[in-house]
């Protein structure tokens, strides 16, 4: 097993999840942090070493520590001890990795994580934290963290009934790919985990079943789509 530096292992056993669909969803157990690598560090299928020190490809020193409702990875470089590990951030899709700053260092991270989650009910407390910690304005991520909690609006109160009709099991089905095509097949690639030209062939089909899940969870990931410009549309099963 990979011996990790205490500040990764912190952050892996602190697990937050602040519940926003752009925010760590997932975290792997110091057993499977390997295996996380996979798709990102090597290829799925062949093991092939994926790392690069050019711009744009995954550099060496970079390890996943969690995943994002979209599977979009969030990431440190093990080379940074001195900076004592900033954390990163990079949407897949979009044939290249280009990283972005989500905290200075792990400590930072994990507190930002602890106070969104603590105020994720609160919309106007999010909102306004969001303002005074990040880089609302510029910052990709934080940018779509923030335009989702906009989005979010109040919660509702403790007596308000559950709305079970959010509870409904279907899929996300993509109609149309939009006017960006070659992202939404890089994203079709990663997401699904297979080859190029598998992605280019599914891409040719008049629909296409992207993920699986419930209403409620699956909402956001179609609101993502259509804003990278996808026609896209959530369908219960029968």
């Amino acid at each position: 097993m990979m011996q990790l530096p205490a500040p990764i292992q912190e952050i892996l056993t602190a697990a937050i999840c602040p519940g926003d669909i752009c925010l760590p969803a997932y975290y792997p157990v110091l057993d499977s942090f390997e295996s996380l690598q996979v798709s990102f560090r090597t290829h799925g299928h062949t093991g092939e070493d994926l790392t690069g020190t050019t711009s744009g490809q995954w550099q060496p020193g970079w390890y996943v520590i969690a995943l994002n409702g979209m599977d979009d990875p969030f990431f440190v470089d093990l080379t940074e001890s001195d900076a004592d590990y900033p954390v990163y951030y990079a949407p897949h899709g979009a044939g290249r990795w280009d990283a972005v700053v989500v905290a200075p260092d792990a400590a930072q991270f994990i507190q930002l994580m602890r106070e969104l989650e603590k105020r994720h009910d609160d919309q106007e407390a999010t909102l306004a934290y969001l303002r005074e910690q990040v880089d609302v304005e510029h910052n990709e991520l934080w940018q779509e963290v923030y335009a989702n909690a906009q989005d979010r609006g109040e919660t509702a109160d403790e007596s308000t009934p559950v709305d079970m009709s959010e509870w409904i099991a279907g899929s996300i089905v993509i109609t149309e790919l939009g006017p960006d095509k070659m992202k939404l097949i890089q994203l079709l690639k990663e997401t699904l985990n297979i080859t190029n030209a598998e992605a280019l062939a599914l891409s040719k089909k008049k629909e296409i079943t992207y993920k699986q899940g419930y209403l409620l969870h699956l909402k956001p990931i179609v609101l993502q789509l259509q804003r990278i410009g996808a026609a896209a549309e959530f369908r219960a099963d029968n």
